[in-house]
This record gives structure tokens, C-alpha cells and sequence, in this order.
């Protein structure tokens, strides 16, 4: 199980699923059965979120679906993020994300630091996170699902070679906000928003895995 910080988080924005668009709960329905219908055949699925610099939203989006994963028993479902360039997991989202209770311990000091992030109170499980191409060694290098969640990238890769599918489920850059008022708040919205989605996105797998 993952942290009970997050557990709670995540039954609160299971709450808000009202907040979702209709239009965006028929794409997250697709990429659902899309999802399924890769466990189907391969056995599991690979997922490599997709934005510019791999900084904020597709690292985001990597850390809920790998704890929403774990929160649901998906063990099939597998996460990863990438970029069309190489920065570094932008510190305000690392500071936003600490905030709103997840465990992250920054490794280095380096340009491109690494971050430990601690999935689990009971087994200590953790994944380390930095900036990287979607393509990098870290990543599957094949019959993956490339969730592109920018229209930059969007834009930049109309081809991704080697992935099964290519989905395009665009989020607002918190980054605007940088450096006003509504900094902190942006990038609290952020993370609920984008988890809101992936919650709903993740529970609607875990009721088509059980149909099979």
C-alpha cells in the first residue's frame, strides 16, 4: 500500500469527479480500454508520459499513475515520463508535490538532479525521477503507450517511434504562474487536476481488468 497521506488524497479527489469535463471522460474511457486491451495481449503496459522538457506535468503524471497503480493492485500497469529535451524536474513542482504529501528526497545537487520518491510506508519502495528524452534507457524502448499531455511535444513529435499507441491528452503548464501570487495555488491545482483525471483514468482500468 502507499503512503496514507496520499490514500486520503486520493479519496478526495475521487469525490471531485464531477470537476471532470464529459468530453475529457470519454478520452480517459478510451485510453482505458486502450490500456486494457494492451494487458490483454501482452500482459502488461507500459506507459511513457510525454512533455516537452520533462519537467513538471509528465513527471506528474508519471508519480500518480505509478501510486494509483499501487493503491489498486494494477501490477501490470507501468509508468514512466520523457521529454523532447532534457531540463530538470523543475523544483517548484518538487516543492508542491512535498507539500501536498508525497515523500521526495533529492539525491544531488547536480544540473539534472535525481529524486527519490518513496511510494510505500510498508516496503519502502522507490522510484528515482530526473529529467530525461522519452527515449532515454530508462524508459521501454517498445510497444509502449506514449500519453502526450502538451501541445509543445504534441507539436514536436508527430511521430514516436516504437510505441504501440499515441495518445494526446493536453494539460495547462503551471509554469505561467511562476514568480506571481498564485504560484503555489497553481501548482496545488495542477496536481489535483491531473490526479483527478489519472484516478479516474486508473479505477476505470481496474473495472475492465475485472471483466476480462
Amino acid at each position: 500500500m502507499i503512503s496514507n497521506t496520499i490514500v486520503s488524497k486520493i479519496n478526495f479527489l475521487e469525490g471531485q469527479e464531477s470537476l471532470i469535463p464529459n468530453q475529457r471522460k470519454t478520452e480517459l474511457d478510451q485510453l482505458a480500454e486502450l490500456i486494457v486491451s494492451e494487458y490483454d495481449e501482452y500482459g502488461e503496459v507500459d506507459i511513457v508520459i510525454i512533455c516537452t522538457q520533462n519537467s513538471r506535468r509528465s513527471q506528474l503524471g508519471q508519480l500518480w499513475i505509478k501510486s494509483l497503480a499501487q493503491n489498486y493492485n494494477l501490477d501490470f500497469l507501468k509508468a514512466y515520463s520523457g521529454g523532447t529535451e532534457i531540463t530538470s524536474f523543475n523544483p517548484k513542482m518538487v516543492k508542491a508535490l512535498s507539500a501536498y504529501g508525497f515523500s521526495i528526497e533529492k539525491l544531488n545537487d547536480i544540473e539534472n538532479p535525481g529524486y527519490l520518491i518513496t511510494q510505500s510506508e510498508d516496503d519502502q519502495s522507490t522510484d528515482m525521477m530526473f529529467s530525461k528524452l522519452y527515449d532515454d534507457e530508462f524508459n521501454p524502448e517498445y510497444d509502449f503507450i506514449a500519453l502526450i499531455v502538451c501541445s509543445d511535444a504534441d507539436e514536436a513529435c508527430p511521430i514516436i517511434e516504437d510505441c504501440s499507441h499515441r495518445v494526446v491528452l493536453p494539460y495547462s503548464d503551471p509554469k505561467s504562474f511562476d514568480g506571481t501570487p498564485e504560484e503555489e495555488k497553481e501548482y496545488i491545482k495542477t496536481i489535483e487536476e491531473i490526479g483527478r483525471e489519472m484516478i479516474y483514468l486508473v479505477k476505470k482500468v481496474a473495472e475492465l481488468e475485472e471483466d476480462l
